[in-house]
């Protein structure tokens, strides 16, 4: 038979994954739009992971697309300088960390990681569609993940694009946070 400690065991975990959330803000004034999906494409979804040093991965291979679960805030009103979180308290991708390769302009698969946005918008003050739903930009995506840190994609939905219409363009930057401790808790005492 054991013998049970006579005091608390502490158990340490480190995160293994990152994570990516997504927010939005519009710098067109009297157009809202309404993000419909998020796609990230072509990142690698395999690999070994030593659990006794998490902060190696090795074997990274495979060719993934990840859609977000958006959250039911993605109609983006002009917001010049705020955005406005678009995933939804389940919508949190978890991947590997890994660095992602910028794909080509415009894409080419397996150039290369992209992230897609499907999207409309309307002008304020009439309600009439200045961009039909649907409307998809690809863009290329080059940026490395690592574990235990959440990374925010901003999408700044913005004017000034190279065909002219000047709706079509979305800016893209992302954001580094860590996960926040939640603590240590005593199981067993």
């Amino acid at each position: 038979s054991a013998t049970p400690p006579t005091s608390a065991v502490n158990m340490q975990f480190d995160h293994a994954l990152a994570q990516i959330v997504f927010a939005a803000k519009s710098n067109v004034e009297g157009v809202a739009f309404d993000i419909s999906s998020i796609e990230l494409i072509q990142f690698q979804n395999s690999g070994r992971v030593n659990l006794r040093n998490p902060t190696q991965w090795t074997n990274l291979a495979g060719d993934a697309d990840y859609t977000a679960s958006l959250g039911s805030n993605t109609g983006i009103g002009y917001h010049a300088t705020d955005y406005t979180s678009l995933t939804g308290t389940d919508g949190v991708l978890m991947v590997m960390p890994q660095t992602l390769t910028e794909g080509q302009t415009p894409f080419v698969d397996g150039s290369g990681s992209y992230i897609r946005v499907t999207f409309g918008a309307k002008d304020v003050a009439t309600g009439e569609s200045v961009i039909d739903a649907g409307k998809v930009i690809t863009k290329p995506l080059g940026i490395t993940l690592e574990k235990g840190k959440r990374y925010t994609i901003q999408l700044g939905m913005r004017g000034n694009s190279d065909n002219g219409n000047e709706l079509d363009a979305i800016e893209f930057t992302a954001g580094v946070n860590g996960w926040e401790d939640a603590g240590a808790t005593n199981v067993i005492n």
